[in-house]
């Protein structure tokens, strides 16, 4: 995929689109994945909103309604309860996918390595080779231009007034 053709990604859903469109092993389960992660999202903002009717509703006059007060810490630990269990079974879940998904790619990979001819492979190699000789060859000339000439200009100079 080009760079031009590829979506922007702009948005996390975009993010996730190009994720799914290069493993598809993503998909499998994907759903569920993400109403597992609302749940445990939503199960973790129901605690501020308790803590707010407790302050609001549980002290009137002065007494404390100690048995309304109970009822939302029970609603508070259970929240906290569905929110772990939810949030670690969605990330189990998108460990397991991501794993799955870097597998199917990698074997992609070595099949397509594998499917490439063996010229291909050696010609590369090949080239590769004759543009390391070409740029030895360029330093070394570079290297006796800078030490030879001067050498065999002064020379005969040097020797002959001895």
């Amino acid at each position: 995929m080009s760079d031009a053709s590829r979506p922007s990604l702009s948005t996390s859903t975009a993010v996730i689109k190009q994720g799914v469109d290069i493993a598809p092993d993503l998909r499998s389960g994907l759903g569920l994945t993400v109403v597992l992660a609302l749940l445990g999202t939503g199960s973790r903002l129901v605690i501020p909103i308790l803590l707010r009717q407790i302050i609001d509703h549980g002290f009137v006059g002065g007494s404390m309604r100690t048995g309304f007060v109970t009822t939302l810490c029970v609603a508070g630990l259970a929240s906290v309860f569905v929110s772990s269990v939810t949030l670690r079974l969605a990330t189990a879940r998108l460990g397991t996918r991501a794993e799955r998904g870097l597998f199917a790619m990698r074997v992609r990979l070595f099949d397509h390595i594998h499917r490439l001819s063996l010229a291909d492979h050696n010609e590369e190699k090949r080239g590769a080779l004759v543009s390391r000789e070409r740029v030895t060859l360029k330093r070394s000339q570079g290297s006796s231009r800078g030490a030879v000439l001067p050498c065999c200009s002064m020379g005969p100079r040097c020797w002959s007034s001895q």
